[in-house]
């Protein structure tokens, strides 16, 4: 039984006042236990969507030379010799300053290696 169902069953036996074999509640309590699941259920979908949000901000930030030798545990000579050679693919930014897409460093980070 899904969590939603056992939280209207629980609810249901707070609120309801049983005449005759029938389960009476009051459109009044009836109503906010339904805004209270809607909530709750908008919430976790929120939740949920501003989790993918965060991912995605992450998976497309540039970060610095500094920044990338950092997560890569790399030295900035070996970490300029990958980018020299295209193994990392660098962007422009400014006049000669360039940066790194977190994306394309992602793999050589959760393998630990690069070399």
């Amino acid at each position: 039984m899904s969590s939603h169902l056992l939280k209207i069953r629980t609810m249901l036996k707070k609120i309801t006042q049983v005449v005759d074999g029938i389960a009476i509640v009051s459109t009044t309590e009836f109503s906010q236990m339904i805004e209270q699941l809607i909530e709750e259920g908008i919430r976790k979908h929120l939740r949920s969507e501003l989790s993918s949000i965060k991912k995605e901000g992450e998976e497309n930030r540039l970060v610095t030379t500094g920044e990338a030798c950092e997560l890569l545990n790399i030295s900035r000579v070996t970490f300029e010799k990958l980018t020299r050679e295209k193994i990392i693919p660098r962007v422009p930014v400014g006049n000669a300053s360039f940066r790194y897409n977190y994306s394309d460093l992602k793999p050589y980070i959760k393998a630990k290696s690069i070399l």
